[in-house]
């Protein structure tokens, strides 16, 4: 999972190599060249894929086609990279698999130079740039709180960042994690982050394999014993997902959701659960070859080419706002006690999900002055003016609107005879104040 952000910043580079190539392109393939690599590559899948039936059977598949004349008329090398990588993929189902037509990858490996050789300080100063793959921490209307993880950065550098989030939304009645930007990174923060949903008696959450030779090598990661700041276990969690959420974020989910601790909401993600090594084929081939793979041992399996399924299929973009109404939803079921304040902001959050159209004449029929506030509309929308702020309105009903960024009160026109005549401020405590319009007499005809 670790290598799961460069892999994708290694994809991008390759289209970029690939339209570059076109320009300038390398001298084709002979027979002996493609039976070289194919020779080659089965070794390894045989070797070091992180399943040896799966890979010594990948091995026979390229033979065979090698033998059948599959790729007889294939002369251009980066086509037959792509052939390849979808013939190991067809036995695999393993989306971390790819050979790159890449001679620059394979001389900078030959001369050590990977893109782990980058020093301590250089790591953590590219991470900082990214605040440590957290991107907003806050929390949203109703105490729910909300962290957008755009990538699981080493724990090594950004455990205080990590614990720093989980700090400031300690407090909140329910957390939202947001994964749908997340392309993976390091398991360990994914055990880290896992551990603040448990109690401290520590649980299994997923067992490493790794193939060394001939021999799978198992460790196992557990939540930990402790974690800075407070553990939350029994505090509803819902993480967002999309098809872009891949390998890491996809095993937070993914041990989360077997162990009834998280509700997903959005769509079935990626499907990357093994972990890659980058593995020189030729002169002028490179592999990404799963070497690890992670098994739940609830499931006796993992996500790899599967993705992980939600509980609530929504499109990516609607998964925020339905999590959020699941949340408050939930919160008013479970607390007689609060249900009213959930409902408000219940309400609130619904009529963003469903909004109404109000026609231009009845929204330019709310503008005017009510006490020290002033109604305005710009561009078709409404917006409150009020000492110098401007904050836009969305409406509940056809006269009561939200206020955006102020989810803790909202504004109810009063309708006497066809007109508005005054302004309720209504709070979500249950108080409220009106303020009765301004009517401006016309001037006089001269």
């Amino acid at each position: 999972m670790k290598g799961s952000i460069r892999h994708l910043l290694a994809a991008l580079l390759l289209a970029t190599v690939h339209a570059t190539w076109a320009q300038d392109r390398p001298p084709p393939l002979t027979q002996a060249e493609k039976q070289q690599v194919t020779a080659s590559l089965g070794k390894l899948l045989a070797e070091t894929y992180v399943f040896p039936e799966i890979g010594e059977k990948a091995a026979r598949r390229l033979t065979s086609n090698l033998a059948s004349g599959a790729y007889d008329a294939i002369v251009d090398p980066a086509e037959f990279g792509d052939r390849l990588t979808a013939d190991v993929v067809a036995v695999t189902a393993d989306k971390h698999f790819r050979l790159a037509f890449d001679p620059q990858q394979v001389a900078e490996d030959r001369k050590g130079a990977q893109d782990e050789d980058k020093s301590p300080e250089e790591r953590l100063a590219d991470a900082r740039k990214d605040n440590f793959g957290f991107a907003d921490v806050r929390v949203l209307d109703g105490n729910i709180g909300y962290i957008d993880l755009t990538g699981f950065e080493d724990l090594e550098y950004a455990a205080d960042t990590a614990a720093a989030a989980m700090a400031l939304v300690a407090n909140t009645d329910a957390l939202i994690i947001d994964l749908r930007r997340n392309h993976g990174g390091d398991s360990a923060m994914a055990q880290f982050l896992s551990s603040y949903f448990f109690d401290a008696e520590s649980v299994p959450l997923f067992d490493l394999h790794v193939r060394k030779k001939s021999e799978q090598v198992l460790s196992q990661y557990r939540t930990l014993p402790y974690v800075p700041g407070t553990r939350t276990p029994h505090r509803a969690l819902y993480v967002l997902t999309s098809q872009f959420s891949f390998s890491a974020s996809e095993g937070f989910a993914y041990s989360l959701q077997n162990r009834k601790k998280a509700v997903i909401v959005g769509e079935t993600t990626g499907g990357g659960a093994n972990m890659w090594t980058g593995m020189v084929v030729s002169d002028r081939f490179y592999a990404h070859m799963p070497t690890t793979a992670p098994i739940d041992p609830l499931t006796g399996t993992n996500w790899e080419g599967t993705g992980v399924i939600p509980d609530i299929a929504v499109p990516a973009q609607d998964a925020l706002m339905v999590a959020h109404a699941k949340a408050l939803e939930n919160l008013a079921s479970t607390h007689p006690e609060e249900r009213d304040r959930y409902r408000w902001y219940l309400i609130g959050v619904e009529a963003k999900m469903h909004p109404i159209a109000i026609e231009p004449a009845t929204l330019r029929s709310f503008t005017g002055t009510f006490g020290p506030l002033a109604i305005s509309l710009d561009a078709g929308k409404l917006f409150l003016e009020n000492r110098g702020s401007k904050s836009e309105l969305f409406a509940i009903d056809r006269d009561l609107f939200g206020v955006e960024e102020f989810g803790y009160f909202r504004l109810g026109f009063v309708r006497e005879n066809g007109r508005i005549t005054a302004l309720v401020v209504q709070n979500d405590n249950g108080t409220s104040r009106r303020y009765k319009k301004e009517m401006h007499e016309p001037a006089p005809l001269e």
